[in-house]
């Protein structure tokens, strides 16, 4: 079974004299990582079924995540039929919305052009030449295959 962790720490302070000093979590002796275990059945993601990071997963938890060619941006999409700022996802109640952001190509769900949309569990989205697959709750904690 894969588990799927968010990192939630940088270095240990008593490691490393170089070590931010915000209040963030304490990591372990060499100031390496330490993942935080998500619970089952809280996470939402896309998994990028088509393009340069084909496989990639990216966890949703911020109230607004941007997709873009920019290297500003949250997803950061390597393709120039891609705007700099071409869609954002955005939590709102609970549901989760994709909105164009004004991108010259436009965002596909499920094949069909969309302005603004509530996306559902699998739904298919196109941006440029990547594809990405919407999953959301318990279903994003399932184990994705490895295709080859």
């Amino acid at each position: 079974m894969v588990q799927i962790a968010e990192v939630t720490g940088l270095f240990d302070r008593r490691a490393s004299d170089d070590a931010p000093t915000q209040g963030l979590a304490v990591t372990g002796r060499w100031g390496e990582l330490i993942p935080t275990p998500r619970e089952a059945g809280t996470s939402t993601r896309l998994v990028v079924e088509r393009g340069a990071d084909e496989g990639a997963e990216f966890v949703i938890s911020a109230p607004l995540t941007v997709i873009g060619r920019h290297r500003d941006c949250d997803i950061v999409i390597d393709d120039v039929t891609v705007s700099r700022f071409h869609a954002e996802l955005e939590i709102v109640d609970g549901r989760y919305f994709l909105r164009d952001s004004g991108s010259l190509n436009g965002i596909y769900v499920n094949r069909r052009p969309v302005q603004r949309v509530e996306l559902f569990e699998s739904d298919e989205i196109w941006i440029g030449k990547a594809r990405f697959t919407f999953h959301t709750g318990a279903a994003a904690d399932l184990a994705v295959p490895a295709q080859r």
